[in-house]
């Protein structure tokens, strides 16, 4: 006989028996007695551990010895019973920073206790609480510690997919499959503040290796009534030189009209750019990049000590990460 789950319904008048044996088929044994309702209709719900195929005998199981004394000779054999495991995405806890990165981080289970495989989910978001969802991108992979309760262990995902709106609603899914059945995650609105920075002018824009330069600009963030200035921020000033990014450790402040001004030396030929870095409440923002010329040789190892220091954190350069987002 081929391995797999069987169950015998043994029908009779009024009610009917349920029996099953292990995937092996050697061993048996009654589960229930069910009813039949006005139509004639009956339904047995028993707890799976596993996810199969079933065969269902209506009147016994041809060749077993056991379920041929609890059931008569079957008379008519269904279809194959496909049994799909309940799957659960729990903890949802989303986080978006201030370069429009999306983080999820949950618990993803199955219903009979065993761990899940590193399956397939969907990133869906939609712009309103309610409304239909769309798909951003598909993520997979699991952590190795357990989550989840004792009764249904999981294991944990982390997940991050950039994203081109300032709010949103999102949510993980899973669409299902002859193992698993469709899963959704609780919703969760994440949303920052735009900011953007205007009129950034350095003067001069040519200058001999060493000297300075005087660069300005405007922060602004945007409410419901319009775009406002930002004050009391830190604004990072960035130099490229040989397709790498470097900072200088001075940072002005943002005055109450938005306006920041600073000097600082010029050590190399390369573009140049300010850049608010955002926080908790409001998206990074950065300026558009002007060109500087150093007359002379470029001179790095001084400008280490002058404060100019590489920028090593990965995204942090808005202007590289090709950010648009829609209010």
């Amino acid at each position: 006989m081929r391995r797999g789950v069987r169950l015998g319904v043994d029908v009779g008048k009024v009610r009917i028996g349920v029996a099953g044996c292990d995937p092996d088929g050697l061993l048996a044994s009654p589960l229930a007695t069910v009813s039949t309702d006005s139509q004639g209709d009956y339904t047995y719900t028993f707890a799976d551990k596993g996810a199969s195929s079933y065969d269902v005998y209506a009147g016994g199981v041809p060749g077993d010895s056991f379920l041929d004394e609890v059931l008569s000779q079957a008379v008519a054999v269904t279809p194959k019973v496909g049994v799909a495991l309940p799957l659960k995405i729990t903890g949802l806890r989303a986080s978006l920073s201030p370069f429009a990165v999306l983080t999820l981080k949950g618990c993803l289970s199955v219903g009979n206790g065993s761990f899940p495989p590193p399956l397939t989910l969907r990133v869906e978001s939609r712009p309103k609480a309610s409304g239909s969802w769309s798909v951003l991108r598909s993520v997979n992979g699991l952590g190795k510690a357990v989550c989840g309760t004792a009764a249904s262990p999981g294991l944990p995902f982390d997940y991050q997919v950039k994203v081109a709106a300032a709010s949103a609603y999102y949510r993980l899914a899973y669409a299902g499959s002859g193992s698993y059945q469709p899963a959704v995650s609780s919703v969760a609105h994440e949303a920052k503040t735009l900011t953007k920075i205007t009129d950034f002018k350095i003067s001069p824009r040519s200058v001999a290796t060493k000297k300075s330069v005087t660069v300005s600009g405007r922060l602004w963030r945007l409410t419901s009534t319009g775009w406002h200035p930002m004050a009391g921020q830190k604004i990072w000033i960035l130099a490229r030189f040989k397709g790498k990014w470097y900072f200088y450790g001075h940072k002005p402040l943002t005055s109450s009209a938005g306006r920041f001004s600073g000097k600082f030396e010029v050590f190399f030929s390369g573009a140049w750019l300010s850049e608010f870095m955002g926080n908790a409440t409001y998206f990074a923002a950065a300026s558009d990049r002007l060109n500087v010329t150093a007359k002379g040789a470029a001179a790095i190892p001084a400008s280490q000590l002058a404060g100019l220091r590489p920028e090593t954190s990965a995204g942090a350069v808005l202007a590289d990460t090709g950010l648009r987002l829609a209010p």
